[in-house]
C-alpha cells in the first residue's frame, strides 16, 4: 500500500509555523539515532527506574510519539529504511553487504537537503553495506563526515579514553562550529553505538549511580512463557545462539544476574542522554538552539529475556517498538509536551525531515509525513500497519522470517520461512505480552482471515525490488540442499570448478542462491562464471563480479529458463582466475545431507553437498 502523502511547499511551511522565508531561517535540523533501544527505556515513556532528563526535557516541551515501530526491527535494513523512507522491499537492502548504488543516495534525506542548500553531517555508524563500504561515496554526499562504516569501539583508547557517548557530542560540537561559519541551515545526522553490545562497556561512573536492585524483571522471563514459542523460535539465534539468553533462561542463573545486564543496558542509554545534554548545551554556546529542530528514535527495539529471547528480528513488541521524541523550538506552547498515540513508522522519519525543511517529499518514499501530529492535528491515518523481516542471510543465522500487520488491537505475523508458513493471531488489548496465539481458534477465524487479506494487500501494493521467493509459495517452490547452516567452505585454489546436481522441481528454474567465504578478505580474487546445465546442454550462465563477493553476501544466481522437470540439473561455478588459499570458496556440509544430488570438484562427484537454495516457478 503507497502511505498518503503530503507534499507542503515553502510557501505552505511558512505559512503554518509563521516564520521569515529567508533560507538561513529554515530549522536546523539534529537527528539523534541509538541502537537497539527498547521504546520502554524513557522515563518520559513511562519508566521510572532510568534517568533520562535531557531526552525527557525534550519530550515534555515537543511531542513524544508513543506508538512508534520499526518496519523491519533490524539494524542494518532499519538505517536503509529510515534514510530512504522506505520499506524493505522498496529499497532492496536485506543484507550487511548491499550498499547504496549512487542513484539510491541520491535520494536519501540528507542528500536531498544538500542539494537544497543544507549545510548536512553524519557522525557514528552508518551500516547500510557495512561488509562492502564505499567511503567515497558517502564522504561526498556530505559536507562534514565521520561516520563508521559499522559498530565503532566504545573505548577507543582504553578506558583512559573518552568514550564513544562523548565522541558524538564532541563531533556535534565540531559540526555546529562548522555550519555556523556556512551560514546555512544544517542537517546533523548522529548516530549512536549505545546500547548495542557489548553492554558491559559503559562509562563506569554512570554505572556506578544504579541501583542493579531496582532493575525491572521481564514478567514473561518464565518457562510458561517459553514453552508457548513455537519450535523453530526455540532454535532460532535469539533463544539458542545468543549466550545471555542461554545462560540466564530459568534458573540457570538467578535474577539478580539478569539485573546486573539490564543495569550495564540502562548505563549506556544514559550515557546516550548525557551525551545529548551536552549537544543541547553546544546549541545553547552558538545561539542556534531557537532554530534547531531535535528527532530522538532508535533502529529497532530488544527483547531482553522477554518469552526467554533476547535481540530483534522477530515482530513482537519488545522488538519492533521504538521511541520517538521530535522537539521543535518553533511549536506555540499549546502545541508542546504532547504524546500522541497515532501508530507511527520509522520509513516516516525521512518525509518528516524533509517537510520540517520546506522540501518536496519524493514519490517514491513509503513514509508518511508527521508534521501535522506535530502541529496537534488530527488528519486521517492508517488504522493498520505492515510489518516485514525476510533478512536474507537468514537461511544461515536461523532467523525466523516473517511479515505481518498490526493495529491497536490485533497482530497477524505469518512466519513464510515454514512450509506451509506458520500464523500467529495476537489480541495486543487483551494479550499485550503475546502469549494466546488465537490463529487456530474458530471464534476469531474472521478476524484471522480480514488480517490476512490485508496482509497481502500490502505485499501487493508495496513494490518487492528484491524478493524474498519464499514469501511467495504460492507462485514459487524454494528448495535446499540442507536445513541447517553449512560449516565445511570448499576453496576454490587449485581447483578448476566447484559444482552442485539437483533436480528440477518443475519446468522452469527461476534462480540458485549460495554464499562464498573470504575469509574477511573484503572481495573475491576474481570474477566466476556460474552455468547452468542439464544434459550437457548449456541452458544459462551468469558471471558473479569479484567485488560483490564477500563473506556473508548472498549470491542470487538469476538464469529463469526453462528445465526439464524431474532431469537433474548441474550448476557448475569456474573462476576466472587463480584464487589463492582461503581467499574464496563455496560453503559445503561436512557430511551428506541432500540425497537428490552430489557436490563436484573439477566436475567429478563428492560424498556431500554444497549449500544451495533453488527457486522453481511454479
Amino acid at each position: 500500500m503507497k502511505r498518503i502523502h503530503f507534499f507542503w511547499t515553502v510557501v505552505v511551511f511558512v505559512a503554518v509555523f509563521s516564520f521569515n522565508v529567508r533560507a538561513e531561517k529554515r530549522p536546523n535540523i539534529i537527528f539523534l539515532l541509538t541502537d537497539d533501544q527498547r521504546w520502554d527505556t524513557l522515563g518520559c515513556n513511562g519508566n521510572d527506574v532510568i534517568q533520562t532528563p535531557h531526552v525527557d526535557s525534550l519530550a515534555s516541551g515537543g511531542v513524544n510519539f508513543r506508538n512508534t515501530f520499526a518496519t523491519t526491527p533490524i539494524c542494518v535494513i532499519s538505517r536503509a529504511s529510515i534514510l530512504t523512507g522506505q520499506y524493505m522491499r522498496s529499497h532492496g537492502i536485506r543484507d550487511f553487504n548491499k550498499p547504496f548504488t549512487p542513484e539510491q543516495m541520491s535520494m536519501t534525506y540528507p542528500s536531498i537537503l544538500r542539494r537544497h542548500g543544507y549545510f548536512t553531517g553524519f557522525t557514528g555508524k552508518w551500516g547500510v553495506g557495512a561488509e562492502q563500504f564505499n567511503y567515497d561515496l558517502y564522504k561526498d554526499e556530505f559536507d562534514f563526515w565521520r561516520g563508521q562504516p559499522d559498530q565503532d569501539l566504545y573505548w577507543k583508547d582504553g578506558k583512559d579514553g573518552t568514550h564513544q557517548n562523548v565522541r558524538m557530542s564532541d563531533d556535534a560540537d565540531d559540526f555546529m562550529a562548522l555550519a555556523k561559519k556556512s551560514g546555512k541551515p544544517f542537517c546533523l545526522s548522529i548516530s549512536f553505538k549505545a546500547p548495542h553490545g557489548p553492554w558491559h562497556e559503559y562509562e563506569p561512573e554512570i554505572f556506578a549511580t544504579i541501583d542493579q536492585s531496582k532493575m525491572p524483571i521481564p514478567e514473561t522471563f518464565t518457562k510458561e512463557a517459553w514453552d508457548l514459542q513455537p519450535d523453530f523460535i526455540k532454535t532460532s539465534i535469539g533463544a539458542n545462539e545468543a549466550s545471555p539468553a542461554r545462560d540466564f533462561r530459568f534458573n540457570k542463573k538467578t535474577n539478580e544476574h539478569h539485573q546486573h545486564l539490564i543495569a550495564q543496558y540502562y548505563a549506556l542509554i544514559e550515557g546516550v542522554d548525557a551525551s545529548v545534554g551536552r549537544i543541547l548545551d553546544s546549541l545553547k554556546k552558538y545561539g542556534l538552539d531557537d532554530n534547531t529542530v531535535l528527532i530522538y528514535t532508535a533502529d529497532n527495539g530488544y527483547l531482553i529475556h522477554d518469552k526467554g529471547l533476547i535481540g530483534k528480528w522477530l515482530l513482537y513488541e519488545q522488538s519492533l517498538r521504538l521511541p520517538m521524541v521530535i522537539y521543535d523550538p518553533r511549536l506555540p506552547a499549546e502545541a508542546r509536551g504532547k504524546v500522541r498515540t497515532e501508530d507511527v513508522l520509522n520509513v516516516d522519519v525521512a518525509p518528516t525531515i524533509l517537510s520540517l525543511a520546506g522540501v518536496n517529499i519524493p514519490r517514491q518514499m513509503d513514509g508518511r509525513d508527521l508534521t501535522p501530529l506535530l502541529r496537534g492535528e488530527h488528519p486521517e491515518w492508517p488504522q493498520e500497519n505492515f510489518f516485514e523481516h525476510t533478512y536474507s542471510e537468514s537461511g544461515r543465522r536461523t532467523i525466523p522470517k516473517s511479515v505481518g500487520v498490526r493495529s491497536d488491537e490485533w497482530k497477524y505475523i505469518r512466519y513464510i520461512s515454514e512450509n506451509p508458513p506458520y500464523e500467529q493471531l495476537f489480541n495486543l488489548k487483551k494479550d499485550p505480552q503475546e502469549l494466546n496465539n488465537l490463529a487456530n481458534s474458530p471464534e476469531w477465524k474472521t478476524v484471522l482471515e480480514s488480517l490476512r487479506k490485508q496482509c497481502d494487500s500490502f505485499r501487493r501494493s508495496i513494490k518487492d525490488n528484491y524478493p524474498d521467493y519464499e514469501e511467495y509459495q504460492q507462485e514459487y517452490i524454494v528448495k535446499r540442499t540442507g536445513a541447517i547452516k553449512a560449516n565445511n567452505p570448499v576453496q576454490f585454489n587449485n581447483v578448476q570448478s566447484l559444482g552442485q546436481t539437483f533436480p528440477a522441481e518443475t519446468g522452469f528454474l527461476t534462480c540458485c542462491e549460495l554464499m562464498m567465504p573470504t575469509w574477511g578478505k573484503g572481495e573475491g580474487p576474481c570474477d566466476v562464471t556460474a552455468e547452468l546445465l542439464q544434459n550437457d546442454q548449456v541452458l544459462g550462465e551468469v558471471t558473479i563480479k569479484k567485488e560483490d563477493i564477500e563473506n556473508t553476501r548472498v549470491q542470487r544466481l538469476m538464469f529463469e529458463t526453462r528445465v526439464k522437470k524431474g532431469k537433474e540439473i548441474y550448476l557448475r561455478l569456474t573462476p576466472a582466475g587463480a584464487v589463492p588459499a582461503q581467499h574464496m570458496a563455496w560453503w559445503a556440509y561436512d557430511k551428506p545431507l541432500y540425497s537428490e544430488g552430489t557436490a563436484f570438484v573439477n566436475d567429478q562427484p563428492q560424498s556431500y553437498s554444497h549449500e544451495l537454495r533453488m527457486v522453481f516457478k511454479k
